[in-house]
Protein backbone atom coordinates (compact mmCIF):
# COMPACT_ATOMS: atom_id res chain seq x y z
CA UNK A 1 0.00 0.00 0.00
CA UNK A 2 1.22 3.17 -0.70
CA UNK A 3 2.19 6.59 1.37
CA UNK A 4 1.05 10.04 1.15
CA UNK A 5 4.25 10.51 -1.19
CA UNK A 6 3.43 7.80 -3.01
CA UNK A 7 5.87 5.50 -2.13
CA UNK A 8 5.60 2.25 -0.73
CA UNK A 9 7.02 1.69 2.46
CA UNK A 10 9.39 -1.06 3.41
CA UNK A 11 8.28 -3.93 5.25
CA UNK A 12 8.95 -4.64 8.76
CA UNK A 13 11.93 -5.87 10.37
CA UNK A 14 9.62 -8.89 11.98
CA UNK A 15 8.32 -9.64 8.66
CA UNK A 16 11.50 -9.57 6.59
CA UNK A 17 13.12 -11.61 9.56
CA UNK A 18 10.48 -14.49 8.89
CA UNK A 19 10.64 -14.69 5.23
CA UNK A 20 14.88 -14.64 5.17
CA UNK A 21 14.28 -17.59 7.86
CA UNK A 22 11.91 -19.57 5.58
CA UNK A 23 14.65 -18.94 2.35
CA UNK A 24 17.49 -19.92 3.85
CA UNK A 25 16.03 -22.80 5.38
CA UNK A 26 15.08 -23.72 1.65
CA UNK A 27 18.48 -22.51 0.40
CA UNK A 28 20.97 -23.76 3.23
CA UNK A 29 19.30 -26.72 4.59
CA UNK A 30 17.33 -28.32 1.89
CA UNK A 31 17.24 -31.93 3.25
CA UNK A 32 15.30 -30.41 6.29
CA UNK A 33 13.04 -28.39 4.48
CA UNK A 34 12.20 -31.71 2.35
CA UNK A 35 11.79 -33.67 5.25
CA UNK A 36 9.45 -30.83 7.01
CA UNK A 37 7.39 -31.00 3.46
CA UNK A 38 7.43 -34.98 3.64
CA UNK A 39 5.89 -35.02 7.47
CA UNK A 40 3.10 -32.43 6.29
CA UNK A 41 2.05 -34.51 3.79
CA UNK A 42 2.42 -37.79 5.48
CA UNK A 43 -0.17 -36.09 8.11
CA UNK A 44 -2.35 -35.88 5.19
CA UNK A 45 -4.36 -39.04 5.42
CA UNK A 46 -7.26 -38.36 2.79
CA UNK A 47 -4.94 -36.29 0.01
CA UNK A 48 -4.37 -39.28 -2.39
CA UNK A 49 -7.59 -40.45 -2.19
CA UNK A 50 -9.44 -36.91 -2.39
CA UNK A 51 -6.78 -36.13 -5.82
CA UNK A 52 -8.74 -40.03 -7.13
CA UNK A 53 -11.71 -38.79 -5.93
CA UNK A 54 -11.36 -34.99 -7.95
CA UNK A 55 -10.43 -37.16 -11.05
CA UNK A 56 -13.45 -39.40 -11.03
CA UNK A 57 -15.83 -35.85 -10.20
CA UNK A 58 -13.89 -34.39 -13.25
CA UNK A 59 -14.46 -37.43 -15.70
CA UNK A 60 -17.96 -37.66 -14.53
CA UNK A 61 -18.77 -33.59 -15.16
CA UNK A 62 -17.03 -33.87 -18.42
CA UNK A 63 -19.01 -36.53 -19.88
CA UNK A 64 -22.15 -34.97 -18.68
CA UNK A 65 -20.96 -31.75 -20.51
CA UNK A 66 -20.27 -33.27 -23.96
CA UNK A 67 -23.66 -34.43 -24.12
CA UNK A 68 -25.21 -31.11 -23.28
CA UNK A 69 -25.18 -29.68 -26.68
CA UNK A 70 -27.14 -32.20 -27.92
CA UNK A 71 -30.05 -31.58 -25.64
CA UNK A 72 -29.79 -27.81 -25.39
CA UNK A 73 -30.14 -28.26 -29.12
CA UNK A 74 -33.36 -30.44 -28.97
CA UNK A 75 -31.50 -33.09 -31.33
CA UNK A 76 -31.70 -35.72 -28.31
CA UNK A 77 -33.77 -35.78 -25.69
CA UNK A 78 -32.37 -36.22 -21.67
CA UNK A 79 -33.35 -40.11 -21.59
CA UNK A 80 -31.99 -40.67 -24.88
CA UNK A 81 -28.71 -38.79 -24.68
CA UNK A 82 -28.50 -40.46 -21.33
CA UNK A 83 -28.88 -43.85 -22.76
CA UNK A 84 -26.38 -43.56 -25.77
CA UNK A 85 -23.57 -42.54 -23.09
CA UNK A 86 -24.79 -46.07 -21.72
CA UNK A 87 -24.38 -47.84 -25.14
CA UNK A 88 -20.50 -47.15 -25.34
CA UNK A 89 -19.69 -47.28 -21.50
CA UNK A 90 -21.06 -50.47 -20.94
CA UNK A 91 -19.23 -53.12 -23.12
CA UNK A 92 -15.98 -50.73 -22.42
CA UNK A 93 -16.88 -51.28 -18.49
CA UNK A 94 -17.17 -55.26 -19.28
CA UNK A 95 -14.38 -55.68 -20.81
CA UNK A 96 -12.25 -53.80 -18.20
CA UNK A 97 -13.67 -56.19 -15.75
CA UNK A 98 -12.76 -59.28 -17.31
CA UNK A 99 -8.79 -57.92 -18.52
CA UNK A 100 -7.97 -56.99 -15.02
CA UNK A 101 -9.31 -59.48 -13.39
CA UNK A 102 -6.10 -60.13 -11.72
CA UNK A 103 -5.09 -57.00 -10.81
CA UNK A 104 -8.98 -55.88 -9.81
CA UNK A 105 -9.79 -57.19 -6.06
CA UNK A 106 -13.38 -57.54 -5.99
CA UNK A 107 -15.57 -60.70 -4.97
CA UNK A 108 -18.42 -62.80 -7.83
CA UNK A 109 -21.86 -61.02 -6.90
CA UNK A 110 -22.69 -64.14 -4.91
CA UNK A 111 -19.78 -63.77 -2.41
CA UNK A 112 -20.00 -60.40 -1.61
CA UNK A 113 -19.59 -59.69 2.02
CA UNK A 114 -21.88 -55.93 2.57
CA UNK A 115 -22.18 -54.74 6.42
CA UNK A 116 -26.35 -55.43 6.85
CA UNK A 117 -26.52 -54.55 10.53
CA UNK A 118 -28.41 -51.95 9.92
CA UNK A 119 -30.52 -53.34 6.83
CA UNK A 120 -31.79 -56.74 9.07
CA UNK A 121 -32.59 -54.05 11.87
CA UNK A 122 -34.89 -51.84 9.29
CA UNK A 123 -36.16 -55.16 7.79
CA UNK A 124 -36.74 -56.48 11.39
CA UNK A 125 -39.13 -53.33 12.46
CA UNK A 126 -40.98 -53.69 9.33
CA UNK A 127 -42.24 -57.20 10.00
CA UNK A 128 -42.57 -56.31 13.16
CA UNK A 129 -44.69 -53.11 12.58
CA UNK A 130 -46.74 -55.19 9.52
CA UNK A 131 -47.92 -58.20 11.94
CA UNK A 132 -51.74 -56.36 11.76
CA UNK A 133 -51.82 -57.11 7.80
CA UNK A 134 -51.58 -60.48 6.85
CA UNK A 135 -50.96 -60.12 3.58
CA UNK A 136 -47.93 -57.83 3.74
CA UNK A 137 -46.77 -59.51 6.65
CA UNK A 138 -46.20 -63.21 4.70
CA UNK A 139 -44.23 -61.55 1.69
CA UNK A 140 -42.49 -59.23 3.91
CA UNK A 141 -41.37 -62.80 5.75
CA UNK A 142 -40.76 -64.66 2.46
CA UNK A 143 -38.97 -61.91 1.22
CA UNK A 144 -36.43 -61.74 4.51
CA UNK A 145 -35.87 -65.26 3.89
CA UNK A 146 -34.80 -64.89 0.24
CA UNK A 147 -32.56 -61.71 1.06
CA UNK A 148 -30.95 -63.85 4.28
CA UNK A 149 -29.41 -66.10 1.88
CA UNK A 150 -25.84 -65.42 1.47
CA UNK A 151 -26.13 -65.81 -2.59
CA UNK A 152 -29.03 -63.28 -2.41
CA UNK A 153 -27.51 -60.70 -0.06
CA UNK A 154 -25.36 -58.15 -3.25
CA UNK A 155 -28.92 -57.63 -4.56
CA UNK A 156 -29.97 -54.97 -1.28
CA UNK A 157 -26.49 -53.91 -1.59
CA UNK A 158 -26.71 -52.40 -5.62
CA UNK A 159 -30.10 -51.58 -5.83
CA UNK A 160 -29.96 -48.04 -4.10
CA UNK A 161 -26.62 -47.46 -6.02
CA UNK A 162 -28.62 -48.37 -9.33
CA UNK A 163 -31.93 -46.05 -8.34
CA UNK A 164 -29.54 -43.17 -7.43
CA UNK A 165 -27.42 -43.56 -10.51
CA UNK A 166 -30.23 -43.70 -13.21
CA UNK A 167 -32.08 -40.92 -11.59
CA UNK A 168 -28.85 -38.65 -11.37
CA UNK A 169 -27.76 -39.14 -14.65
CA UNK A 170 -31.39 -38.47 -16.16
CA UNK A 171 -31.87 -35.09 -13.77
CA UNK A 172 -28.83 -34.10 -14.96
CA UNK A 173 -29.47 -34.45 -18.48
CA UNK A 174 -32.62 -32.47 -17.99
CA UNK A 175 -32.05 -29.61 -15.45
CA UNK A 176 -28.63 -29.07 -16.93
CA UNK A 177 -30.72 -27.90 -19.87
CA UNK A 178 -33.02 -25.01 -18.02
CA UNK A 179 -30.00 -23.93 -15.43
CA UNK A 180 -26.49 -22.39 -16.06
CA UNK A 181 -24.41 -25.60 -15.94
CA UNK A 182 -22.59 -24.80 -12.73
CA UNK A 183 -25.40 -23.70 -11.01
CA UNK A 184 -27.24 -26.88 -11.28
CA UNK A 185 -24.39 -28.90 -9.70
CA UNK A 186 -24.42 -26.77 -7.40
CA UNK A 187 -27.62 -27.44 -6.08
CA UNK A 188 -27.12 -30.99 -6.64
CA UNK A 189 -23.84 -30.98 -4.30
CA UNK A 190 -25.49 -29.78 -1.31
CA UNK A 191 -26.83 -33.12 -0.65
CA UNK A 192 -23.07 -34.92 -0.02
CA UNK A 193 -22.66 -31.67 2.10
CA UNK A 194 -25.51 -32.18 4.16
CA UNK A 195 -24.26 -36.13 4.57
CA UNK A 196 -20.74 -34.42 5.36
CA UNK A 197 -22.64 -32.06 7.92
CA UNK A 198 -24.53 -35.19 9.36
CA UNK A 199 -21.75 -37.56 9.54
CA UNK A 200 -19.29 -35.55 11.42
CA UNK A 201 -22.06 -33.99 14.11
CA UNK A 202 -22.97 -37.67 14.87
CA UNK A 203 -18.90 -37.89 15.72
CA UNK A 204 -19.48 -35.06 18.31
CA UNK A 205 -22.55 -36.02 19.85
CA UNK A 206 -22.67 -36.34 23.60
CA UNK A 207 -20.68 -33.05 24.60
CA UNK A 208 -20.37 -33.85 28.29
CA UNK A 209 -20.73 -30.58 29.49
CA UNK A 210 -22.52 -29.22 33.12
CA UNK A 211 -25.02 -26.29 32.55
CA UNK A 212 -25.34 -23.09 34.72
CA UNK A 213 -27.46 -23.08 37.55
CA UNK A 214 -29.52 -20.76 36.17
CA UNK A 215 -32.72 -19.03 37.82
CA UNK A 216 -36.12 -19.95 36.69
CA UNK A 217 -37.51 -16.68 35.39
CA UNK A 218 -37.26 -14.92 31.61
CA UNK A 219 -34.28 -14.37 29.73
CA UNK A 220 -32.81 -10.96 31.31
CA UNK A 221 -33.42 -12.29 34.58
CA UNK A 222 -30.69 -15.29 33.68
CA UNK A 223 -28.61 -13.49 32.10
CA UNK A 224 -27.93 -10.61 35.04
CA UNK A 225 -27.53 -13.94 37.53
CA UNK A 226 -24.53 -14.42 35.58
CA UNK A 227 -20.93 -13.50 37.13
CA UNK A 228 -17.55 -13.75 36.73
CA UNK A 229 -17.74 -16.35 40.20
CA UNK A 230 -20.27 -18.22 38.37
CA UNK A 231 -18.38 -18.66 35.01
CA UNK A 232 -15.21 -19.98 36.92
CA UNK A 233 -16.80 -22.60 38.59
CA UNK A 234 -18.24 -23.75 35.37
CA UNK A 235 -15.16 -23.22 33.59
CA UNK A 236 -13.38 -25.45 36.41
CA UNK A 237 -15.75 -27.99 36.53
CA UNK A 238 -15.77 -28.69 33.21
CA UNK A 239 -12.43 -28.23 32.24
CA UNK A 240 -11.68 -31.85 31.92
CA UNK A 241 -14.75 -32.79 30.03
CA UNK A 242 -13.65 -29.76 27.74
CA UNK A 243 -9.94 -31.29 27.22
CA UNK A 244 -11.27 -34.75 26.14
CA UNK A 245 -14.11 -33.61 23.90
CA UNK A 246 -12.28 -31.41 22.48
CA UNK A 247 -10.99 -32.68 18.59
CA UNK A 248 -9.45 -30.24 16.64
CA UNK A 249 -9.98 -32.99 13.15
CA UNK A 250 -13.66 -33.61 14.50
CA UNK A 251 -14.42 -29.78 14.72
CA UNK A 252 -12.41 -29.05 11.65
CA UNK A 253 -14.79 -31.54 9.94
CA UNK A 254 -18.06 -30.38 10.88
CA UNK A 255 -17.04 -26.77 10.37
CA UNK A 256 -15.27 -27.19 6.79
CA UNK A 257 -18.49 -28.18 5.56
CA UNK A 258 -20.11 -25.28 5.72
CA UNK A 259 -17.45 -23.68 3.95
CA UNK A 260 -18.18 -25.52 1.33
CA UNK A 261 -21.90 -24.97 1.48
CA UNK A 262 -21.20 -21.14 1.62
CA UNK A 263 -19.56 -21.32 -1.73
CA UNK A 264 -22.20 -23.46 -3.61
CA UNK A 265 -24.65 -21.14 -2.32
CA UNK A 266 -22.26 -18.18 -4.01
CA UNK A 267 -22.71 -20.08 -7.86
CA UNK A 268 -26.46 -20.09 -7.42
CA UNK A 269 -27.95 -17.73 -9.96
CA UNK A 270 -29.91 -15.36 -7.23
CA UNK A 271 -32.00 -12.82 -8.56
CA UNK A 272 -32.60 -14.10 -12.30
CA UNK A 273 -35.21 -16.48 -13.20
CA UNK A 274 -35.29 -19.65 -12.39
CA UNK A 275 -36.93 -22.69 -13.80
CA UNK A 276 -38.97 -23.95 -10.88
CA UNK A 277 -39.32 -27.93 -12.22
CA UNK A 278 -35.29 -27.48 -13.20
CA UNK A 279 -35.05 -26.15 -9.91
CA UNK A 280 -36.90 -29.32 -7.94
CA UNK A 281 -34.88 -32.06 -10.70
CA UNK A 282 -31.38 -30.20 -9.37
CA UNK A 283 -32.83 -30.76 -5.44
CA UNK A 284 -33.57 -34.76 -7.01
CA UNK A 285 -30.17 -34.88 -7.90
CA UNK A 286 -28.89 -33.90 -4.48
CA UNK A 287 -30.74 -36.62 -3.21
CA UNK A 288 -29.30 -39.00 -6.05
CA UNK A 289 -26.48 -38.07 -5.06
CA UNK A 290 -26.30 -38.82 -1.28
CA UNK A 291 -27.67 -41.89 -2.06
CA UNK A 292 -24.99 -42.91 -4.35
CA UNK A 293 -21.94 -41.93 -2.12
CA UNK A 294 -23.69 -44.03 0.85
CA UNK A 295 -24.49 -47.12 -1.51
CA UNK A 296 -21.11 -46.47 -3.40
CA UNK A 297 -19.60 -46.67 -0.02
CA UNK A 298 -21.57 -49.70 1.03
CA UNK A 299 -20.74 -51.41 -2.23
CA UNK A 300 -17.14 -51.01 -1.64
CA UNK A 301 -17.03 -52.66 1.75
CA UNK A 302 -18.74 -55.48 -0.08
CA UNK A 303 -16.31 -55.92 -2.37
CA UNK A 304 -18.42 -55.27 -5.44
CA UNK A 305 -17.98 -51.61 -6.21
CA UNK A 306 -17.45 -51.66 -9.96
CA UNK A 307 -19.50 -54.75 -10.42
CA UNK A 308 -22.34 -53.14 -9.30
CA UNK A 309 -21.76 -49.74 -11.64
CA UNK A 310 -21.66 -52.23 -14.54
CA UNK A 311 -24.78 -53.50 -13.61
CA UNK A 312 -26.18 -49.75 -13.52
CA UNK A 313 -25.17 -49.29 -16.46
CA UNK A 314 -26.67 -51.66 -17.86
CA UNK A 315 -29.76 -51.57 -16.11
CA UNK A 316 -30.06 -47.81 -17.44
CA UNK A 317 -29.16 -49.40 -20.94
CA UNK A 318 -32.55 -51.64 -20.64
CA UNK A 319 -34.24 -49.36 -19.72
CA UNK A 320 -33.55 -46.62 -21.95
CA UNK A 321 -33.45 -48.90 -24.95
CA UNK A 322 -36.56 -48.46 -26.13
CA UNK A 323 -35.80 -44.42 -26.90
CA UNK A 324 -33.19 -45.08 -28.92
CA UNK A 325 -35.57 -46.24 -31.95
CA UNK A 326 -36.32 -42.67 -32.68
CA UNK A 327 -32.54 -41.23 -32.34
CA UNK A 328 -31.03 -40.41 -35.80
CA UNK A 329 -27.65 -41.25 -35.75
CA UNK A 330 -24.75 -39.03 -37.00
CA UNK A 331 -21.00 -38.74 -36.63
CA UNK A 332 -21.03 -35.87 -33.66
CA UNK A 333 -24.36 -37.97 -32.08
CA UNK A 334 -21.67 -41.09 -32.12
CA UNK A 335 -18.60 -39.46 -31.38
CA UNK A 336 -20.04 -37.58 -28.36
CA UNK A 337 -21.70 -40.96 -27.28
CA UNK A 338 -18.35 -42.78 -27.53
CA UNK A 339 -16.51 -39.96 -25.37
CA UNK A 340 -18.86 -39.57 -22.69
CA UNK A 341 -18.44 -43.22 -22.97
CA UNK A 342 -14.85 -43.42 -21.70
CA UNK A 343 -15.00 -40.54 -19.48
CA UNK A 344 -18.11 -42.29 -17.38
CA UNK A 345 -15.45 -45.61 -17.47
CA UNK A 346 -12.74 -43.53 -16.22
CA UNK A 347 -14.96 -41.92 -13.60
CA UNK A 348 -16.09 -45.01 -12.07
CA UNK A 349 -12.96 -46.59 -12.09
CA UNK A 350 -11.50 -43.19 -9.94
CA UNK A 351 -14.13 -43.66 -7.91
CA UNK A 352 -13.74 -47.51 -6.97
CA UNK A 353 -9.71 -46.48 -6.34
CA UNK A 354 -10.43 -43.71 -3.93
CA UNK A 355 -13.48 -45.64 -2.36
CA UNK A 356 -11.71 -49.17 -2.29
CA UNK A 357 -8.33 -49.59 -2.01
CA UNK A 358 -7.60 -46.03 -0.71
CA UNK A 359 -10.15 -46.46 1.44
CA UNK A 360 -12.16 -42.43 1.25
CA UNK A 361 -14.67 -42.69 3.50
CA UNK A 362 -18.05 -41.50 3.72
CA UNK A 363 -17.66 -37.84 5.45
CA UNK A 364 -14.98 -36.75 2.70
CA UNK A 365 -16.60 -38.12 -0.17
CA UNK A 366 -19.83 -35.97 0.90
CA UNK A 367 -17.58 -33.19 0.90
CA UNK A 368 -15.45 -33.39 -2.34
CA UNK A 369 -18.74 -34.09 -3.93
CA UNK A 370 -18.91 -29.91 -3.68
CA UNK A 371 -16.16 -29.97 -6.01
CA UNK A 372 -18.75 -30.41 -8.70
CA UNK A 373 -19.84 -26.92 -9.03
CA UNK A 374 -16.76 -26.13 -9.36
CA UNK A 375 -15.65 -28.76 -11.74
CA UNK A 376 -18.36 -27.95 -13.65
CA UNK A 377 -17.97 -24.28 -14.37
CA UNK A 378 -14.39 -25.14 -15.31
CA UNK A 379 -16.06 -27.60 -17.57
CA UNK A 380 -18.56 -24.93 -18.95
CA UNK A 381 -16.46 -22.19 -19.60
CA UNK A 382 -14.29 -24.52 -21.97
CA UNK A 383 -16.34 -26.90 -23.79
CA UNK A 384 -19.77 -24.96 -23.34
CA UNK A 385 -18.54 -21.33 -23.22
CA UNK A 386 -20.38 -19.99 -20.43
CA UNK A 387 -19.02 -17.02 -18.91
CA UNK A 388 -18.42 -16.77 -15.31
CA UNK A 389 -19.50 -13.98 -13.07
CA UNK A 390 -17.72 -12.72 -9.83
CA UNK A 391 -19.53 -14.84 -6.87
CA UNK A 392 -19.18 -17.57 -8.86
CA UNK A 393 -15.36 -17.11 -8.77
CA UNK A 394 -15.71 -16.44 -5.10
CA UNK A 395 -17.45 -19.72 -4.87
CA UNK A 396 -14.89 -21.93 -7.06
CA UNK A 397 -12.11 -20.47 -4.98
CA UNK A 398 -14.33 -21.31 -1.71
CA UNK A 399 -15.23 -25.00 -2.25
CA UNK A 400 -11.45 -25.85 -3.70
CA UNK A 401 -10.04 -24.09 -0.55
CA UNK A 402 -12.15 -25.87 1.75
CA UNK A 403 -11.54 -29.14 0.17
CA UNK A 404 -7.59 -29.19 0.10
CA UNK A 405 -8.26 -28.29 3.70
CA UNK A 406 -10.28 -30.99 4.63
CA UNK A 407 -7.91 -33.47 2.99
CA UNK A 408 -4.66 -32.40 4.75
CA UNK A 409 -6.34 -30.96 8.18
CA UNK A 410 -9.36 -33.94 9.05
CA UNK A 411 -7.75 -37.49 8.74
CA UNK A 412 -6.65 -39.33 10.96
CA UNK A 413 -5.45 -42.83 11.45
CA UNK A 414 -7.58 -43.68 13.74
CA UNK A 415 -10.10 -42.90 11.01
CA UNK A 416 -8.53 -44.63 8.08
CA UNK A 417 -8.38 -48.08 10.83
CA UNK A 418 -12.15 -47.96 10.86
CA UNK A 419 -12.55 -47.73 7.51
CA UNK A 420 -9.92 -50.68 6.68
CA UNK A 421 -11.74 -52.92 8.93
CA UNK A 422 -15.11 -52.27 6.99
CA UNK A 423 -13.57 -53.41 4.15
CA UNK A 424 -13.89 -56.69 2.72
CA UNK A 425 -10.07 -57.68 2.07
CA UNK A 426 -9.80 -56.67 5.74
CA UNK A 427 -12.68 -58.93 6.84
CA UNK A 428 -11.77 -61.58 5.11
CA UNK A 429 -10.72 -64.73 7.64
CA UNK A 430 -7.85 -65.48 5.06
CA UNK A 431 -5.54 -62.10 4.61
CA UNK A 432 -5.46 -58.39 4.58
CA UNK A 433 -4.34 -57.01 1.05
CA UNK A 434 -0.87 -56.19 2.33
CA UNK A 435 -0.43 -59.78 3.47
CA UNK A 436 -0.01 -59.18 7.09
CA UNK A 437 -3.55 -59.71 9.30
CA UNK A 438 -4.33 -57.06 11.41
CA UNK A 439 -5.37 -59.08 14.01
CA UNK A 440 -5.25 -63.12 14.84
CA UNK A 441 -7.27 -64.50 12.67
CA UNK A 442 -8.90 -67.78 14.35
CA UNK A 443 -10.33 -70.44 12.83
CA UNK A 444 -13.31 -72.32 14.17
CA UNK A 445 -12.28 -75.94 12.83
CA UNK A 446 -8.89 -75.62 13.98
CA UNK A 447 -9.73 -74.87 17.65
CA UNK A 448 -13.04 -77.79 17.44
CA UNK A 449 -9.69 -80.05 15.87
CA UNK A 450 -7.40 -79.27 19.17
CA UNK A 451 -10.32 -80.02 21.45
CA UNK A 452 -11.19 -83.39 19.86
CA UNK A 453 -7.37 -83.82 20.19
CA UNK A 454 -6.84 -82.87 23.94
CA UNK A 455 -10.22 -85.35 24.88
CA UNK A 456 -8.58 -88.31 26.52
CA UNK A 457 -9.29 -91.84 24.77
CA UNK A 458 -12.12 -94.08 26.11
CA UNK A 459 -10.83 -96.81 27.62
CA UNK A 460 -12.65 -100.14 26.70
CA UNK A 461 -13.67 -103.29 28.35
CA UNK A 462 -11.79 -106.13 27.79
CA UNK A 463 -13.83 -109.25 25.54
CA UNK A 464 -11.56 -111.65 27.26
CA UNK A 465 -13.11 -112.78 30.54
CA UNK A 466 -9.48 -113.95 32.00
CA UNK A 467 -7.91 -110.78 31.23
CA UNK A 468 -11.16 -109.17 33.07
CA UNK A 469 -11.09 -111.31 35.90
CA UNK A 470 -7.09 -109.97 36.56
CA UNK A 471 -8.33 -106.33 36.31
CA UNK A 472 -10.72 -107.12 39.24
CA UNK A 473 -8.00 -108.64 41.40
CA UNK A 474 -5.43 -105.91 40.45
CA UNK A 475 -8.08 -103.56 41.41
CA UNK A 476 -9.02 -105.34 44.64
CA UNK A 477 -5.42 -105.52 45.64
CA UNK A 478 -5.32 -101.75 44.77
CA UNK A 479 -7.88 -101.22 47.66
CA UNK A 480 -6.72 -103.38 50.41
CA UNK A 481 -3.28 -101.67 50.04
CA UNK A 482 -4.54 -98.30 50.32
CA UNK A 483 -6.84 -99.15 53.04
CA UNK A 484 -3.68 -100.83 54.77
CA UNK A 485 -1.51 -97.65 54.21
CA UNK A 486 -4.43 -95.54 56.01
CA UNK A 487 -4.26 -96.80 58.95
CA UNK A 488 -0.59 -97.05 59.80
CA UNK A 489 2.72 -98.29 57.90
CA UNK A 490 1.66 -101.03 55.39
CA UNK A 491 3.94 -103.98 55.64
CA UNK A 492 6.34 -105.01 53.51
CA UNK A 493 4.19 -108.20 52.27
CA UNK A 494 0.98 -106.23 51.93
CA UNK A 495 1.10 -106.69 47.88
CA UNK A 496 1.59 -110.55 48.27
CA UNK A 497 -1.74 -110.93 49.94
Amino acid sequence: MKNNRGEIPPLPNRLLGRIGSACGLVIHHPRRAVNWLLGALAGAVWLVAATAHLGGSVSQKAGTAVMQPLTASHALAAIQATTISYVFSTPIAIALLFAGKRWINEKPLRGAKPLTERRDKVIKGLEHRTEGMPVVHTLLRRFKAWEEKKEHRWVLTVLPFLAAWYGAGLLASYYTIKLPFASGNAITAMGGITMSVVIAALALRGLPLVGLPLPSGGLITKLRSIDKAMLIEWRNRNKANLIEWWDTKKILSLVLPLGSAAGAIMMIPWGQHIDGMALLAALGGAVCSAVMIGAGKAMAHAGIQLKGTVISMVAGLIIGAPSLLTVHWTWEVFTRGLIAGFLSVAGAVLYYVSQGPLHLPKRMAGLLSANGPVLSSLVGLVILNQALGASVVTGICTIFAVSVLSATLTGSKEELAREKQKHHAFRDEDMTPGGDPGWPVFDDDEDVEEEKEKQPKPQRKAKSWRKRRGYDKAHARGRENTQVGAKGRRPKNARKK
